[in-house]
């Protein structure tokens, strides 16, 4: 992949994170990638 592309594919999860809506996904998704270590 072009690390073009990556950049702004991180970019882009970034926003979303930073989106309130998204916010609580996140830190469920967090909790849940923690439990499966």
């Amino acid at each position: 992949m072009e690390p073009l592309q990556r950049g702004i594919i991180i970019e882009l999860c970034w926003q979303l994170l930073d989106s309130k809506d998204n916010l609580e996904l996140g830190q469920v998704l967090a909790t849940s990638s923690s439990a499966t270590e």
